[in-house]
């Protein structure tokens, strides 16, 4: 279980605040993660990271301190959860480039072989390749789980694309998931289902606008904790569940 705050930089508002929600988003998770010690929270998008490291330093060391004890995981890879259909082959290398520099530079601690982009509405067939020259070989959306008339057929799977290139591909379900214990049993049967594998990766937060976990939330994960009916969950990040 690994609580997010799904966060879209551009959307339905200006991009000033997407800086505004960011900031109102990390100050609300730091918060909930020093009431509760064995909260985990992932975030992606280094250049969030590079915005608040310049104009907000506090909230940014308060942040890197709990990537350095392993609570708060940066889900990096791309410079932004970008889109992987409309833009040019050369601005998807650029992408993973840049993210990737600032990200080994910034959390050395981290192995950055994860693309996390659970929200694009596509991707293009030579992705893999471009992940494999930045040294990512994890790919995880969501998006593809949510086609109503052509249902994905698969939830963990190997992507080979034309050049050969292979990385490993995961669906692991909705973002946004709460604390509610019949979603939590629901998605692990599915996952379970379709894969084989018995452990399962669960998303709570509120999304797109930020939002992240809250203590209802928490509340409801600490209620249910253990209860025979339901997969015994604990808090980790992505990496501790790959590998």
């Amino acid at each position: 279980m690994l609580s997010h705050a799904h966060l879209d930089l551009a959307w339905l508002w200006p991009v000033a605040e997407t800086w505004r929600a960011a900031v109102e988003t990390f100050t609300s998770v730091l918060n909930l993660m020093e009431a509760h010690a064995d909260l985990c929270f992932g975030h992606s998008t280094p250049a969030l990271y590079a915005w608040l490291q310049q104009h907000r330093p506090a909230l940014w060391r308060r942040i890197h301190a709990l990537a350095e004890a392993g609570r708060w995981e940066p889900l990096c890879g791309p410079w932004v959860e970008m889109d992987c259909v409309l833009i040019s082959t050369v601005s998807v290398l650029r992408q993973l480039e840049t993210g990737q520099r600032w990200s080994r530079r910034h959390f050395p601690r981290w192995r950055h072989d994860l693309a996390w982009l659970p929200d694009s509405f596509g991707f293009a067939a030579g992705l893999p390749q471009a992940l494999l020259r930045q040294g990512i070989c994890w790919f995880l959306t969501t998006k593809l789980s949510w086609n109503a008339s052509n249902p994905f057929p698969h939830r963990l799977f190997r992507w080979r694309d034309p050049s050969g290139a292979t990385v490993v591909a995961l669906l692991p379900g909705a973002l946004g998931g709460t604390g509610d214990p019949r979603a939590i049993r629901q998605a692990h049967g599915e996952w379970r289902a379709r894969t084989g594998v018995n452990s399962s990766l669960w998303l709570p937060g509120v999304g797109n606008h930020g939002g992240g976990p809250n203590q209802d939330m928490m509340d409801q994960v600490e209620l249910w904790w253990g209860h025979h009916q339901l997969p015994r969950y604990r808090h980790g990040t992505v990496r501790s569940w790959l590998h």
